[in-house]
């Protein structure tokens, strides 16, 4: 029984390790790729598919749709807003 206690708390700790350098690394590979939304919203002003965007730019199509709704907050944000009639 100690012997099993041993190799579970081995393999908890080889675990938990492989775990941890897995999240170091991933962090700084992913952090490499970042995508040029002002590109990608020429591509989608054309009249591209975000499908066929994310091809032709190499890059993931989730990626196309997040710089769409970017544009679209940004463009929200800059139209002006009425403000309400005041009467006296």
């Amino acid at each position: 029984m100690d012997r099993l206690k041993r190799i579970g708390w081995w393999m908890v700790s080889a675990t938990l390790a492989v775990t941890l350098m897995l999240s170091v690394v991933s962090v700084p590979v992913c952090a490499q790729y970042k995508v040029n939304c002002d590109a990608v919203m020429g591509e989608f002003r054309q009249g591209k598919e975000p499908r066929q965007i994310a091809s032709d730019l190499r890059i993931h199509e989730n990626s196309v749709h997040r710089c769409i709704r970017a544009g679209a907050r940004a463009q929200r944000r800059a139209r002006p807003t009425a403000s309400p009639a005041t009467s006296r």
